[in-house]
């Protein structure tokens, strides 16, 4: 064999080989470089921090029997939430004062199609979500299949760059998926992140940033409520923001990007401490409602409690405000109701969104009518009879169908325009027999 010969097979030889080696490096350098998470540590730039804590802590106020509670509102008690969610700069803005608290805003449906009920099962939603103030413990996101107060899925993330699915049952908590970090959620304060959560039957998925975390089963899929949620721990004063909700419920296509904060179909509103009164804020078509907090400490069956309370905003005619008990987390609970307008109505509610009046509308003289008035309602429950006073006048009392048990608290019934009380000298006073 010549040495030219000899030369360029050896040349064809070493080009084979090269070519081969490129290919390989092309197809597997991603799969098999030892040290990839260190490298995509130096090329993203976040560190892994520890993971948030994995549970709430404590109530801060423990009760003793018989409950009584005394509340001028002079200053701020963690007895009572303290939360607002409210439109403004083209963002849906949820900001928690205390800590080891949950607040959410709920979809509340079309306001253009009626027959598009507001309990779901099934959807395809994401969102932007960005922290913009607080600790980085809080948690946030998706909270939905909420046929309870208290027993609901919560797909979070947090700006320490984890996630997690929470399944809470009777208020019992556990982990589907336990805080996971990724490094495809941005890290840190005034920065953005997508959560995308699809719930179809028994299958929920999670995707971050369009990159798939990963998936649980739902082994007892329900209707509820449908969510954005916050959570703190330790720590509270956080402020989450939320934009760009987009995706289907069910058959109707979701596109909310709060430019119009009379038209979102989130709900607004919250209820805090200011000024010596109590503030509770409700959008259109919202019943909402606070209760000594841990509520599953409150729960009484005979007791007295009395409350002062002002319209400040919202049309009078169309709204109302009163007192409530026989709250055991299942939507369900007894309203005494005093509308702007001089009304008094008893209102039973059952977790299936069903309704018994026990005292029809009545118009009364002793009531104020109006906003910036002031109305005293007083009621006595002792087993099955209830006794109503309003403004030292005694009113009559009203058969119960049954004793009930459950917590107690103060609720307004929004009408057609965001809606405003403010509530004072709170008092409860449990009777044991």
């Amino acid at each position: 064999m010549s040495l030219s010969r000899l030369l360029l097979q050896r040349m064809i030889l070493i080009m084979g080989i090269l070519t081969a080696l490129e290919v390989m490096l092309v197809i597997s350098v991603p799969f098999v470089v030892p040290d990839i998470g260190a490298r995509l540590s130096r090329l993203t730039n976040q560190a892994l921090l520890p993971a948030p804590p994995a549970v709430q802590g404590d109530p801060a106020v423990q009760y003793s029997r018989p409950l009584f509670i005394d509340e001028d509102f002079s200053s701020v008690s963690p007895i009572w939430d303290q939360s607002l969610a409210l439109v403004e700069n083209d963002q849906l803005a949820i900001d928690v004062l205390l800590p080891n608290s949950d607040v959410y805003a709920l979809w509340s449906g079309p306001r253009d199609d009626a027959t598009v009920s507001s309990r779901v099962q099934d959807f395809d939603v994401r969102a932007t979500m960005t922290q913009t103030r607080g600790s980085n413990e809080a948690g946030y996101g998706w909270r939905f299949r909420q046929d309870t107060t208290d027993s609901y899925i919560m797909v979070m993330l947090n700006s320490r760059g984890y996630w997690r699915i929470q399944r809470s049952i009777d208020d019992t908590v556990n982990d589907l998926t336990p805080w996971q970090f990724s490094r495809h959620i941005n890290q840190g304060i005034d920065v953005p992140n997508e959560l995308h959560v699809r719930a179809q039957g028994s299958l929920i998925q999670v995707w971050i940033n369009g990159v798939a975390m990963g998936e649980v089963t739902d082994f007892a899929p329900v209707a509820g409520q449908l969510t954005l949620a916050v959570s703190t721990m330790t720590d509270g004063d956080v402020q989450i923001t939320f934009d760009d909700v987009t995706g289907t419920i069910g058959d109707y296509r979701l596109n909310e990007t709060f430019s119009d904060a009379t038209t979102a179909s989130f709900s607004q509103g919250g209820s805090y401490s200011r000024n010596g009164v109590y503030h509770m804020i409700a959008s259109p078509g919202i019943s909402m409602w606070q209760n000594p907090l841990p509520r599953a400490q409150t729960e009484v069956t005979d007791f007295q409690m009395s409350v002062e309370a002002v319209i400040t905003q919202g049309n009078p005619d169309q709204m109302a405000y009163g007192l409530l008990f026989g709250d055991t987390g299942n939507f369900d609970y007894t309203m005494v109701l005093i509308s702007g307008n001089g009304v008094l109505q008893v209102v039973q509610t059952t977790n299936s969104g069903n309704s018994d009046v026990l005292i029809e509308p009545i118009q009364l003289d002793v009531l104020n009518q109006g906003a910036n008035v002031r109305n005293t309602l007083a009621i006595e429950v002792q087993q099955n009879r209830m006794t109503i006073g309003a403004n030292g006048t005694l009113l009559g009392t009203v058969t119960l169908p049954q004793p009930i048990r459950g917590s107690v608290g103060m609720v307004i019934v929004s009408g057609n325009q965001l809606s405003e009380v403010q509530f004072d000298n709170f008092t409860l006073n449990e009777i044991q027999q």
